[in-house]
Protein backbone atom coordinates (compact mmCIF):
# COMPACT_ATOMS: atom_id res chain seq x y z
CA UNK A 1 0.00 0.00 0.00
CA UNK A 2 1.29 3.64 -1.09
CA UNK A 3 -0.33 5.93 1.84
CA UNK A 4 -1.51 5.48 5.13
CA UNK A 5 -4.28 7.31 5.23
CA UNK A 6 -8.18 6.49 5.61
CA UNK A 7 -8.22 3.98 2.52
CA UNK A 8 -5.07 2.94 2.93
CA UNK A 9 -5.25 1.72 6.65
CA UNK A 10 -9.06 0.11 6.03
CA UNK A 11 -7.80 -1.93 2.81
CA UNK A 12 -4.73 -2.83 4.14
CA UNK A 13 -6.63 -3.72 7.15
CA UNK A 14 -8.84 -6.05 5.21
CA UNK A 15 -6.13 -7.77 3.27
CA UNK A 16 -4.24 -8.90 6.62
CA UNK A 17 -7.19 -9.85 7.54
CA UNK A 18 -7.47 -12.23 4.72
CA UNK A 19 -3.65 -13.13 5.35
CA UNK A 20 -1.81 -11.04 3.01
CA UNK A 21 1.53 -9.48 3.95
CA UNK A 22 0.58 -6.02 3.88
CA UNK A 23 3.36 -3.07 3.89
CA UNK A 24 2.16 0.22 3.79
CA UNK A 25 4.61 2.77 2.43
CA UNK A 26 3.32 6.46 4.38
CA UNK A 27 5.54 9.58 3.52
CA UNK A 28 4.80 11.67 6.08
CA UNK A 29 6.82 11.16 9.38
CA UNK A 30 3.68 10.69 11.78
CA UNK A 31 1.41 8.36 11.48
CA UNK A 32 -2.68 9.68 11.36
CA UNK A 33 -1.82 13.45 11.99
CA UNK A 34 -5.40 14.26 11.21
CA UNK A 35 -6.17 11.91 14.59
CA UNK A 36 -5.46 12.99 18.21
CA UNK A 37 -2.38 11.92 18.96
CA UNK A 38 -3.14 9.50 21.83
CA UNK A 39 -5.40 7.95 19.51
CA UNK A 40 -2.99 7.70 16.55
CA UNK A 41 -0.68 6.20 18.94
CA UNK A 42 -2.66 3.22 20.19
CA UNK A 43 -4.12 2.95 16.56
CA UNK A 44 -0.56 2.31 15.60
CA UNK A 45 0.58 -0.18 17.95
CA UNK A 46 -2.74 -1.81 17.23
CA UNK A 47 -2.50 -2.62 13.78
CA UNK A 48 1.09 -3.43 14.17
CA UNK A 49 -0.03 -6.39 16.49
CA UNK A 50 -1.80 -7.05 13.45
CA UNK A 51 0.75 -7.66 11.51
CA UNK A 52 0.94 -4.33 9.34
CA UNK A 53 4.36 -3.44 8.21
CA UNK A 54 3.73 0.45 8.44
CA UNK A 55 6.82 2.21 7.37
CA UNK A 56 6.71 6.16 7.87
CA UNK A 57 8.77 8.96 6.24
CA UNK A 58 8.86 6.42 2.96
CA UNK A 59 8.42 8.43 -0.28
CA UNK A 60 8.35 6.43 -3.23
CA UNK A 61 10.18 7.30 -6.44
CA UNK A 62 9.58 4.57 -8.53
CA UNK A 63 6.92 1.64 -9.34
CA UNK A 64 7.18 -0.49 -12.31
CA UNK A 65 5.71 -4.23 -13.24
CA UNK A 66 8.70 -7.13 -13.86
CA UNK A 67 7.71 -10.70 -15.13
CA UNK A 68 5.03 -11.90 -17.42
CA UNK A 69 2.38 -14.22 -17.04
CA UNK A 70 1.34 -15.22 -13.13
CA UNK A 71 5.02 -14.14 -12.42
CA UNK A 72 4.25 -10.73 -12.64
CA UNK A 73 5.66 -8.51 -9.56
CA UNK A 74 5.92 -4.75 -8.69
CA UNK A 75 9.15 -3.44 -8.16
CA UNK A 76 9.00 -0.24 -5.70
CA UNK A 77 11.96 1.92 -5.43
CA UNK A 78 11.76 4.44 -2.06
CA UNK A 79 13.58 6.81 0.37
CA UNK A 80 13.74 7.08 4.22
CA UNK A 81 15.50 8.01 6.67
CA UNK A 82 18.01 5.26 6.18
CA UNK A 83 18.36 6.60 2.16
CA UNK A 84 17.76 4.27 -1.19
CA UNK A 85 15.25 1.50 -0.14
CA UNK A 86 13.65 -0.99 -2.94
CA UNK A 87 10.35 -3.73 -2.49
CA UNK A 88 9.11 -6.52 -4.47
CA UNK A 89 5.09 -7.23 -3.74
CA UNK A 90 2.61 -9.25 -5.68
CA UNK A 91 0.06 -6.45 -5.74
CA UNK A 92 0.34 -2.56 -5.09
CA UNK A 93 -2.59 -0.21 -4.42
CA UNK A 94 -2.07 3.26 -4.43
CA UNK A 95 -4.08 4.90 -1.76
CA UNK A 96 -2.46 8.82 -2.25
CA UNK A 97 -3.02 11.90 -3.62
CA UNK A 98 -6.79 12.30 -4.09
CA UNK A 99 -8.19 15.73 -5.66
CA UNK A 100 -11.24 17.27 -7.19
CA UNK A 101 -12.20 15.83 -10.60
CA UNK A 102 -12.66 19.25 -11.88
CA UNK A 103 -10.59 19.33 -14.99
CA UNK A 104 -12.73 21.25 -17.85
CA UNK A 105 -15.33 20.75 -15.49
CA UNK A 106 -16.10 24.71 -16.26
CA UNK A 107 -16.43 26.55 -19.64
CA UNK A 108 -14.34 29.97 -19.73
CA UNK A 109 -15.85 33.53 -19.01
CA UNK A 110 -18.39 31.53 -16.34
CA UNK A 111 -16.65 33.40 -13.43
CA UNK A 112 -16.41 30.26 -11.10
CA UNK A 113 -13.44 30.40 -8.96
CA UNK A 114 -10.80 26.93 -8.68
CA UNK A 115 -8.42 27.24 -6.55
CA UNK A 116 -4.72 25.32 -6.61
CA UNK A 117 -5.96 22.09 -5.46
CA UNK A 118 -8.98 22.21 -8.27
CA UNK A 119 -11.53 22.72 -6.12
CA UNK A 120 -14.26 25.13 -6.81
CA UNK A 121 -14.23 27.89 -4.28
CA UNK A 122 -17.43 28.80 -2.16
CA UNK A 123 -18.43 31.10 0.51
CA UNK A 124 -19.97 29.21 3.89
CA UNK A 125 -23.37 28.75 2.03
CA UNK A 126 -21.61 26.24 -0.80
CA UNK A 127 -22.18 29.51 -3.28
CA UNK A 128 -19.66 30.20 -5.61
CA UNK A 129 -20.41 33.80 -5.98
CA UNK A 130 -22.65 33.60 -9.82
CA UNK A 131 -25.75 33.94 -9.47
CA UNK A 132 -27.42 30.36 -9.66
CA UNK A 133 -24.15 28.73 -9.54
CA UNK A 134 -23.50 26.36 -6.24
CA UNK A 135 -21.21 23.67 -5.62
CA UNK A 136 -21.56 20.98 -2.83
CA UNK A 137 -19.23 17.55 -1.95
CA UNK A 138 -15.64 16.94 -2.71
CA UNK A 139 -15.34 19.70 -4.87
CA UNK A 140 -15.31 22.48 -2.59
CA UNK A 141 -13.37 22.70 0.37
CA UNK A 142 -13.84 20.31 3.74
CA UNK A 143 -13.53 16.40 3.79
CA UNK A 144 -13.91 14.45 1.21
CA UNK A 145 -16.45 12.52 3.43
CA UNK A 146 -20.13 11.50 1.67
CA UNK A 147 -22.35 12.76 4.55
CA UNK A 148 -20.69 15.91 4.60
CA UNK A 149 -21.71 16.39 0.95
CA UNK A 150 -25.26 15.23 1.26
CA UNK A 151 -25.25 17.83 4.12
CA UNK A 152 -24.16 20.26 2.00
CA UNK A 153 -26.56 19.45 -0.91
CA UNK A 154 -29.79 19.50 1.63
CA UNK A 155 -28.28 22.95 2.62
CA UNK A 156 -27.74 24.31 -0.51
CA UNK A 157 -31.80 23.15 -1.65
CA UNK A 158 -33.00 24.89 1.83
CA UNK A 159 -31.12 27.99 0.86
CA UNK A 160 -32.40 28.15 -2.86
CA UNK A 161 -36.42 27.65 -1.54
CA UNK A 162 -35.75 30.76 0.49
CA UNK A 163 -35.56 28.62 3.85
CA UNK A 164 -32.29 29.16 6.08
CA UNK A 165 -29.71 26.00 5.77
CA UNK A 166 -26.10 25.48 6.94
CA UNK A 167 -23.31 23.07 7.18
CA UNK A 168 -21.43 23.27 10.47
CA UNK A 169 -17.66 21.53 9.29
CA UNK A 170 -16.33 21.32 13.12
CA UNK A 171 -18.75 18.91 13.58
CA UNK A 172 -18.27 16.67 10.59
CA UNK A 173 -17.45 13.35 11.75
CA UNK A 174 -14.84 11.22 11.10
CA UNK A 175 -14.76 7.29 10.85
CA UNK A 176 -11.76 4.49 9.92
CA UNK A 177 -13.16 1.47 9.82
CA UNK A 178 -10.08 -0.67 10.78
CA UNK A 179 -10.06 -3.04 14.05
CA UNK A 180 -9.88 -1.77 16.07
CA UNK A 181 -12.47 1.18 14.87
CA UNK A 182 -11.22 4.84 14.77
CA UNK A 183 -13.73 7.57 15.50
CA UNK A 184 -13.54 11.45 16.63
CA UNK A 185 -15.19 15.06 15.83
CA UNK A 186 -14.01 18.37 16.48
CA UNK A 187 -10.58 19.74 17.33
CA UNK A 188 -7.77 17.52 18.50
CA UNK A 189 -5.17 18.58 21.16
CA UNK A 190 -2.97 19.57 18.31
CA UNK A 191 -5.02 22.06 16.83
CA UNK A 192 -5.92 23.71 19.92
CA UNK A 193 -2.42 23.86 21.32
CA UNK A 194 -1.88 25.73 18.01
CA UNK A 195 -4.42 27.75 17.98
CA UNK A 196 -3.96 28.74 21.87
CA UNK A 197 -7.66 27.92 22.88
CA UNK A 198 -7.85 26.73 26.97
CA UNK A 199 -8.62 23.20 27.11
CA UNK A 200 -9.32 20.39 29.59
CA UNK A 201 -9.55 16.80 28.72
CA UNK A 202 -10.77 13.67 30.53
CA UNK A 203 -10.88 9.91 28.64
CA UNK A 204 -11.80 6.56 30.18
CA UNK A 205 -10.30 3.01 28.97
CA UNK A 206 -12.84 0.81 27.58
CA UNK A 207 -10.29 -2.22 29.46
CA UNK A 208 -12.46 -0.85 32.63
CA UNK A 209 -16.12 -1.48 30.82
CA UNK A 210 -17.45 -5.38 31.91
CA UNK A 211 -19.19 -5.17 28.22
CA UNK A 212 -15.79 -4.74 26.51
CA UNK A 213 -13.74 -7.03 28.26
CA UNK A 214 -17.15 -9.73 27.69
CA UNK A 215 -16.39 -9.04 23.96
CA UNK A 216 -13.04 -9.94 24.11
CA UNK A 217 -12.53 -6.27 23.18
CA UNK A 218 -10.63 -4.37 25.82
CA UNK A 219 -8.72 -2.09 23.57
CA UNK A 220 -9.40 1.25 23.28
CA UNK A 221 -10.36 4.70 25.19
CA UNK A 222 -13.35 7.44 24.60
CA UNK A 223 -11.36 11.13 25.27
CA UNK A 224 -13.71 14.10 26.06
CA UNK A 225 -11.97 17.69 25.11
CA UNK A 226 -13.72 20.44 26.61
CA UNK A 227 -12.91 24.57 26.98
CA UNK A 228 -11.41 24.52 29.99
CA UNK A 229 -13.51 28.11 31.12
CA UNK A 230 -16.98 27.67 29.58
CA UNK A 231 -16.65 23.37 29.47
CA UNK A 232 -18.27 23.69 25.87
CA UNK A 233 -17.43 19.95 24.26
CA UNK A 234 -14.39 21.16 21.68
CA UNK A 235 -14.15 17.31 20.38
CA UNK A 236 -14.84 13.44 21.19
CA UNK A 237 -12.06 11.37 19.98
CA UNK A 238 -12.66 7.35 19.95
CA UNK A 239 -10.84 3.79 19.43
CA UNK A 240 -12.14 0.42 19.98
CA UNK A 241 -14.97 -1.71 18.80
CA UNK A 242 -18.06 0.39 17.21
CA UNK A 243 -16.78 3.05 18.40
CA UNK A 244 -18.20 4.01 14.53
CA UNK A 245 -21.98 3.93 16.94
CA UNK A 246 -20.86 6.36 19.95
CA UNK A 247 -19.08 9.72 17.89
CA UNK A 248 -22.36 11.11 17.38
CA UNK A 249 -23.50 11.50 20.45
CA UNK A 250 -20.39 13.86 20.35
CA UNK A 251 -21.82 15.51 16.96
CA UNK A 252 -24.77 16.05 18.88
CA UNK A 253 -23.11 17.56 22.11
CA UNK A 254 -21.34 19.60 20.25
CA UNK A 255 -24.28 21.17 17.27
CA UNK A 256 -26.35 22.22 20.62
CA UNK A 257 -23.31 23.86 22.27
CA UNK A 258 -23.39 21.53 25.19
CA UNK A 259 -20.67 21.00 27.45
CA UNK A 260 -18.98 18.02 29.06
CA UNK A 261 -21.33 17.40 31.91
CA UNK A 262 -24.05 17.18 29.07
CA UNK A 263 -22.62 14.36 27.16
CA UNK A 264 -23.42 11.91 29.48
CA UNK A 265 -27.23 12.94 30.15
CA UNK A 266 -27.64 12.33 26.44
CA UNK A 267 -27.66 8.31 26.97
CA UNK A 268 -30.59 6.08 26.71
CA UNK A 269 -30.48 2.34 27.55
CA UNK A 270 -29.50 -0.48 25.06
CA UNK A 271 -31.58 -2.88 27.55
CA UNK A 272 -34.88 -2.78 28.41
CA UNK A 273 -35.91 -1.52 32.44
CA UNK A 274 -36.98 -4.18 34.00
CA UNK A 275 -39.82 -1.90 36.19
CA UNK A 276 -41.27 -0.70 33.41
CA UNK A 277 -44.66 -2.24 32.61
CA UNK A 278 -47.41 -1.73 29.91
CA UNK A 279 -49.94 -1.82 32.62
CA UNK A 280 -48.58 0.07 35.28
CA UNK A 281 -49.63 4.22 36.15
CA UNK A 282 -47.36 6.83 35.01
CA UNK A 283 -45.29 7.44 38.22
CA UNK A 284 -41.91 9.12 39.50
CA UNK A 285 -38.69 7.08 39.71
CA UNK A 286 -35.45 8.01 40.33
CA UNK A 287 -32.47 9.02 37.45
CA UNK A 288 -30.35 6.69 39.52
CA UNK A 289 -32.85 4.06 40.59
CA UNK A 290 -35.45 2.51 39.03
CA UNK A 291 -37.41 2.13 42.78
CA UNK A 292 -40.68 3.91 42.24
CA UNK A 293 -41.62 6.83 44.33
CA UNK A 294 -44.59 9.12 45.06
CA UNK A 295 -43.21 12.11 46.41
CA UNK A 296 -42.88 14.00 42.98
CA UNK A 297 -40.40 15.46 41.85
CA UNK A 298 -36.46 16.01 43.05
CA UNK A 299 -36.22 19.05 44.61
CA UNK A 300 -32.47 19.56 43.54
CA UNK A 301 -34.46 18.99 40.14
CA UNK A 302 -31.74 21.30 38.22
CA UNK A 303 -28.92 18.77 39.22
CA UNK A 304 -27.73 16.71 36.03
CA UNK A 305 -24.55 15.07 37.91
CA UNK A 306 -24.54 11.42 37.77
CA UNK A 307 -22.99 11.33 41.04
CA UNK A 308 -25.62 13.88 43.02
CA UNK A 309 -28.05 11.46 44.47
CA UNK A 310 -31.08 14.46 44.17
CA UNK A 311 -30.75 13.48 40.13
CA UNK A 312 -33.67 14.64 37.97
CA UNK A 313 -36.31 12.25 38.25
CA UNK A 314 -38.31 10.93 35.17
CA UNK A 315 -41.65 9.57 34.63
CA UNK A 316 -41.83 5.80 34.21
CA UNK A 317 -44.47 3.62 32.80
CA UNK A 318 -46.32 3.83 28.94
CA UNK A 319 -47.01 7.05 27.23
CA UNK A 320 -50.14 8.71 27.95
CA UNK A 321 -51.11 9.60 24.18
CA UNK A 322 -49.32 10.76 21.13
CA UNK A 323 -46.79 12.57 21.10
CA UNK A 324 -45.39 11.92 24.60
CA UNK A 325 -42.35 10.25 24.82
CA UNK A 326 -41.55 7.86 27.51
CA UNK A 327 -39.41 8.46 29.87
CA UNK A 328 -36.00 5.90 30.33
CA UNK A 329 -33.85 5.42 33.68
CA UNK A 330 -30.75 7.49 31.69
CA UNK A 331 -28.44 7.64 34.65
CA UNK A 332 -28.58 3.53 35.52
CA UNK A 333 -28.23 3.05 32.07
CA UNK A 334 -25.28 5.29 32.00
CA UNK A 335 -23.89 3.21 34.15
CA UNK A 336 -24.98 0.20 33.18
CA UNK A 337 -23.45 0.04 29.75
CA UNK A 338 -20.29 1.03 27.96
CA UNK A 339 -22.32 1.86 24.85
CA UNK A 340 -24.74 4.30 25.64
CA UNK A 341 -26.84 5.62 22.65
CA UNK A 342 -27.06 9.62 21.79
CA UNK A 343 -30.88 10.47 21.45
CA UNK A 344 -32.53 13.48 20.09
CA UNK A 345 -36.11 13.27 21.12
CA UNK A 346 -39.55 15.39 20.77
CA UNK A 347 -40.84 15.24 23.88
CA UNK A 348 -43.70 17.05 24.93
CA UNK A 349 -44.48 16.87 28.61
CA UNK A 350 -46.73 15.18 30.82
CA UNK A 351 -49.83 17.27 32.33
CA UNK A 352 -48.94 15.76 35.93
CA UNK A 353 -45.28 16.49 35.33
CA UNK A 354 -44.79 20.10 37.33
CA UNK A 355 -41.12 20.63 35.73
CA UNK A 356 -40.20 24.08 33.82
CA UNK A 357 -39.16 23.12 30.45
CA UNK A 358 -35.79 22.96 30.02
CA UNK A 359 -33.61 21.77 26.98
CA UNK A 360 -31.12 19.16 28.95
CA UNK A 361 -33.99 17.27 30.38
CA UNK A 362 -35.32 16.67 27.52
Amino acid sequence: MIGAGVIGLELGSVWRRLGAEVTILEALPDFLPAADAEVAKLAARELKKEGLDIRLGAKVSKAEVTGKGKKKEVAIAYTDASGEQSLVVDKLLVAVGRRAASKGLLADGTGVQLNERGQVVVDDHCHTGVDGVWAVGDCVRGPMLAHKGFEEGIAVAELIAGLPGHVNLDTIPYVIYTAPEIAWVGKTEQQLKAEGIPYKTGSFPFAAVGRAVAMAEPVGFAKVIAHAETDRVLGLHLIGPNVSELVHEGVLTMEFSGSADDLPASATPTRPCPKRSTTRPWRWTSARSTRPTDDGPCAADSCRRAACPAAPRRWHGPPPGPGTARAFPFREALNATSAPMAAAVAVRRHPRDPRPAHVHHD
